[in-house]
């Protein structure tokens, strides 16, 4: 995955991401998205993410066939997942998780 550099708006920050297998790019999905965070008026700060993108399905035609019976279920159920994570670590302070050495590389920053 690449992450690319947070663009800040006067009323929402965006985070482009890139990810692609690069050994095997036709085997595997690509998926171009942004992640956006905005202020939401109200009682107590709360702060709404969005995820805007797409992906391609691998394997050509057939996979879209394939995306088109199932595929594109996993993808939104995975996004799902993603946002659900990373809303609760947004909220817990982003920890680094148990499994993670001290060291570890963290997501490449697009040049």
């Amino acid at each position: 995955m690449i992450v690319g550099d947070v663009q800040i708006g006067p009323h929402t920050a965006r985070v482009p991401i890139h990810w692609e297998d690069l050994r095997h790019p036709a085997l595997f999905p690509l998926l171009e998205a942004t992640l956006e965070f905005a202020p939401e008026a109200g009682r107590r700060p709360i702060t709404q993410i969005g995820f805007f993108g797409r992906y391609r399905p691998p394997l050509g035609p057939v996979g879209t066939l394939g995306d088109t019976l199932v595929g594109s279920r996993a993808v939104l159920e995975s996004v799902v997942a993603f946002l659900t994570d990373l809303a609760a670590r947004l909220e817990q302070g982003i920890p680094r998780a148990a499994s993670s050495p001290p060291d570890a590389p963290g997501p490449r920053r697009r040049p």
